[in-house]
């Protein structure tokens, strides 16, 4: 189901991107909402945008953190292994 700003975003392209962007930039969902209406000439009430706040871009942050998370551990464990099997060929006296 989307949202009142994905809906938004149907009729104006880059709408969503840009509400997104401003959170990124730290922008309150006030903030946000007088930004609409000066550059998109659209009044989008706050509670509307806080909503979208709550249920999109949090949520993909979070997912993007959790991805970046898996990744380090990801390489981390890699990096692991190979220097494990780099001290395992050393003491065995085996070489790559």
């Amino acid at each position: 189901m989307l949202t009142a700003i994905e809906k938004l975003d149907q009729r104006i392209p880059g709408v969503a991107a840009q509400v997104r962007s401003w959170f990124d930039q730290g922008y309150s969902a006030q903030k946000v909402s007088d930004l609409l209406r000066e550059q998109f000439e659209v009044h989008v009430p706050r509670t509307t945008i806080g909503y979208f706040r709550v249920t999109r871009w949090v949520r993909e942050r979070e997912l993007l953190e959790r991805q970046h998370i898996s990744e380090l551990v990801a390489q981390q464990i890699g990096a692991k292994g190979a220097l494990k099997e780099s001290q395992e060929n050393e003491l065995t006296g085996e070489a790559r």
